[in-house]
């Protein structure tokens, strides 16, 4: 969801989307993977949208199809696992090989050109259309903008429902930029890449195990209410998924692990089973259920690794890397963020989608059709531009005079600049 844009092998202007840190590759199919997940979130709120009433049946209850259908939010879950691995990746390649210490700032300034500039604009439009009379709902507005709608939990789904994963991923940002921080100082004491390793390994895992204990004491020992949403919705409850992420950055950063064809078939075999003992078992509210989202985050860790761990050139990664999945990779923060405002305009008004169960096919059909296309005008009319600042920072994030008087200090802040261009973070 929060990944970005030198030609591609198939024509689709990729690299200024995701820049690649020298010494990193790339992996085109994890731009489609973010694609593919987007398309059937869009599915999903469909879906839940495309009934009559709000107790009535869903469509297809009952069988295989409500099984899949009404679990796709679980595909956030690969938003947060991608967003882990890619950002934390190069931030572990650089403490493995003491590069020069990591920027927080910087860090954190980049993400910010990211994100805030979509998100900003979509909040205030939506906010704005559903809120004519002054004030309004103030304090919606507030913790959106804020990035703190995911610790109230009527206000959470509220102007747009699906940010509250932007909330959930503008705090990690805060945390791996801390944490980031904190490692290059300590990992300075350590004597070995291996220990290193090690080090990050046990620290990732007692993350992911507080996360776990944190979602069994809200169950068990708090017994917190299946709809008391800012306990289930805030980043330490989502911290095992991102935690697996980062994991799989270590492992891969390490690079001691490399797959043959068949042990990755295998683990690509592993998420499907993973995500399917997933789908059945969950129960909102029960044991069964509360680590719905911690297996599916497992699972797509493993889908993940069966691309990171292994050489490149695959027929599964060509396949994955044709031009239509990579371009809605491209466009999915666009898709994300835009999809329901324009379900729920174009249903209020009756026109291409409706609620009722029979129509949800066509109407899910026709959510995407609108929803690609708004995310493609959203890319180049607001993303790509606000992306273009990053050229005015350099890596740690300071503001680069281009004017200034001392040529020596010319040369050094383009040479910057053209690092900075160069680095996924």
């Amino acid at each position: 969801m929060t990944q970005l844009l030198t030609s591609g092998r198939h024509g689709v202007n990729t690299s200024s989307a995701r820049p690649t840190q020298p010494g990193l590759r790339r992996f085109d199919e994890l731009e489609s993977y973010r694609g593919i997940a987007a398309v059937l979130i869009v599915v999903f709120h469909v879906y839940q949208y495309a009934r009559i009433g709000p107790g009535s049946r869903f469509a297809y209850q009952g069988t295989a199809a409500y099984t899949v259908l009404h679990q796709l939010d679980g595909l956030v879950d690969m938003f947060f696992v991608l967003s882990a691995f890619l950002l934390t990746r190069p931030i572990v390649t650089a403490l493995l090989d003491e590069a020069p210490r990591v920027q927080g700032r910087g860090f954190l300034v980049r993400r910010a050109l990211r994100i805030v500039p979509l998100y900003y604009i979509t909040v205030l439009i939506v906010w704005s259309a559903r809120n004519s009379g002054f004030p309004g709902d103030w304090r919606d507005l507030l913790e959106h903008l804020t990035f703190t709608q995911v610790f109230d939990s009527k206000r959470i789904f509220y102007t747009i429902g699906p940010a509250w994963a932007l909330s959930v991923e503008a705090l990690f940002y805060l945390f791996l930029a801390v944490a980031a921080v904190t490692a290059s100082h300590l990992l300075t004491r350590l004597a070995t890449r291996r220990t290193k390793v090690v080090a990050l390994i046990v620290s990732l895992l007692g993350l992911i195990a507080a996360s776990m204990a944190y979602k069994w004491w809200a169950l068990d020992v708090a017994h917190v209410a299946p709809d008391r949403w800012a306990y289930w919705y805030n980043p330490l409850a989502k911290l095992d998924v991102f935690g697996f992420g980062m994991l799989l950055a270590v492992i891969a950063a390490a690079g001691r692990v490399e797959l043959r064809t068949a042990a990755r078939a295998g683990l690509r075999i592993s998420c499907l089973g993973l995500l399917a003992v997933a789908f059945v078992i969950r129960r909102p509210g029960t044991s069964a259920g509360l680590y719905f989202d911690t297996l599916s985050g497992l699972a797509f860790a493993l889908l993940l690794a069966a691309s990171v761990l292994g050489p490149p050139g695959s027929r599964w990664q060509r396949a994955l890397a044709r031009r239509p999945l990579l371009l809605l990779g491209l466009f999915s923060y666009s898709i994300y963020l835009w999809h329901e405002p324009i379900m729920l305009f174009f249903g209020s008004h009756h026109l291409l989608i409706s609620q009722q169960q029979a129509l949800f096919p066509a109407s899910a059909a026709a959510l995407v059709v609108l929803a690609v296309l708004a995310g493609w005008l959203s890319y180049w009319a607001i993303e790509y531009p606000a992306m273009q600042l990053r050229a005015t920072f350099d890596n740690a994030g300071r503001f680069i005079d281009y004017y200034a008087d001392n040529p020596s200090r010319r040369r050094r802040h383009n040479r910057t600049a053209e690092e900075d261009a160069k680095l996924l973070l």
